[in-house]
């Protein structure tokens, strides 16, 4: 049976976001709804067997086309290991961002996440932490080493 989740606009979030979560309480589509109840992102998610999502589509205005797509790779250990996020135009995907995850040995905690531009040269990585809450990002920083609030995807054109 499907379920949803409503999370009503807050500080943080200017929209509604609703959720709907298949048996297995996976999410498989979340859309974000304005103040006239009306769509404004349609994401809907792909899942592999095992239920880790390898796909997310967002799709446009007419609910049909896809107008963004992330893809999911997961190595031998079923660990996501890349990333990709694409924007669709004409029907053809052109890369917008690639992250590379990287772990210790056989670990299961990812540690570094190397965030790459539309031209594929590296921006910057998050480095994260665990603790008994879970993961939490010690902070983002450029290729340089120094720390920053955000990535600049554009900077290479």
């Amino acid at each position: 049976m499907i379920s949803t989740e409503i999370l009503e606009p807050n500080r943080h979030r200017s929209y509604k976001a609703i959720y709907y979560r298949d048996q297995n309480d996976k999410v498989i589509r979340h859309v974000w709804v304005d103040d006239d109840n009306r769509i404004i992102r349609d994401y809907l998610y792909e899942r592999r067997k095992d239920g880790q999502c390898s796909c997310v589509v967002l799709f446009g205005p007419d609910y049909i086309t896809p107008i963004g797509i992330q893809e999911i790779v997961y190595d031998n250990l079923d660990r996501r290991i890349e990333a990709i996020q694409y924007e669709v135009c004409d029907g053809k995907k052109i890369p917008i961002q690639k992250s590379i995850f990287y772990y210790e040995a056989e670990a299961e905690r990812c540690y570094k996440v190397v965030v790459y531009s539309r031209a594929e040269e590296p921006v910057g990585y998050v480095l994260y932490t665990y603790d008994d809450a879970g993961v939490a990002p010690v902070g983002y920083y450029n290729m340089k080493d120094e720390p920053i609030r955000k990535f600049n995807l554009e900077r290479l054109f």
